[in-house]
């Protein structure tokens, strides 16, 4: 039944997903073209005034550009967080859950696709951010072969310190990996918690959900105080930045765990349809 669950949200998703992922491209195509006008205009082809308003017009662009291409994430976030609420938690609710699947089929149709579309998102920002940044003309002109011959010889160079940072590395990755679902969960904790209102529950939810993300931040920049003393320290060893970094590897996954099992306990024991 998961899998028919994964067909349903994929085909209810992809539309707004692939439009959002679709605009941020052809905006940095867009801009990609925009500078490649701007460095042309260097040859003087261009008259003074026209190069001023290009020059304007690009600078716009690009505050836009941003602008958007952030848009576009807090979109894709907001989306999966009201469709959570809506499918559950309202009057569709009452069919999702006579459905014969269990809550936690229910829980993981949804963060399944929720996180593989953060991904996608996060692949296709990242090839935005390229396009524009190897836009620019001095930018070629300045790599050349010989500099990723260095940078390899340098990686060579320091192969022994990274396999011995490879507890480092891992726990990086893998706190790449798990941040998108502790993420995705902690929305959908906050519709939990919302929901528990008679009244005003998307919008209990929205404040729930902010009050998360500001309890996480402050969690976080209490942690990162000893960590960046650490960092600081020139006489720490490797070890004990590998330990650290396993341990808030550990901690991040704990938290993620301990999210899933709490959304699987609103849906079992605290529903509360409208």
């Amino acid at each position: 039944m998961l899998k028919t669950l994964l067909k349903y949200e994929w085909k209810d998703t992809w539309g707004l997903c692939t439009a959002c992922n679709g605009i941020a491209l052809i905006l940095s195509v867009i801009g990609a073209l925009m500078i490649s006008l701007w460095h042309y205009s260097d040859d003087k082809t261009f008259t003074d005034t026209q190069t001023t308003m290009l020059g304007v017009a690009f600078s716009f662009y690009i505050i836009i550009y941003i602008v958007s291409v952030f848009a576009i994430v807090l979109v894709m976030k907001y989306y999966f967080f009201v469709r959570y609420y809506k499918n559950l938690f309202t009057d569709q609710g009452y069919l999702m859950h006579t459905l014969p699947v269990k809550s936690t089929d229910l829980i993981n149709s949804k963060l399944i696709i929720a996180v593989l579309w953060q991904f996608i998102t996060g692949i296709v920002v990242g090839i935005c951010i390229a396009i524009i940044v190897f836009s620019f003309a001095d930018i070629f002109g300045e790599l050349s072969i010989m500099d990723f011959k260095e940078a390899f010889h340098d990686i060579e160079m320091e192969f022994d310190e990274i396999v011995k940072g490879i507890p480092l590395i891992a726990s990086g990755i893998i706190s790449g990996l798990v941040t998108p679902i502790f993420e995705i969960l902690l929305m959908y904790m906050a519709v939990g918690i919302g929901q528990q209102s008679k009244k005003n529950r998307l919008f209990l939810s929205v404040m729930v959900l902010i009050g998360l993300y500001m309890g996480k931040r402050f969690l976080s920049s209490c942690l990162s105080v000893p960590l960046q003393m650490l960092v600081i320290n020139e006489d720490i060893s490797l070890t004990t930045v590998n330990v650290g970094a396993v341990l808030v590897a550990l901690a991040i996954i704990a938290m993620t765990v301990g999210l899933y099992f709490l959304n699987k306990y609103f849906l079992e024991k605290k529903l509360n349809l409208e």
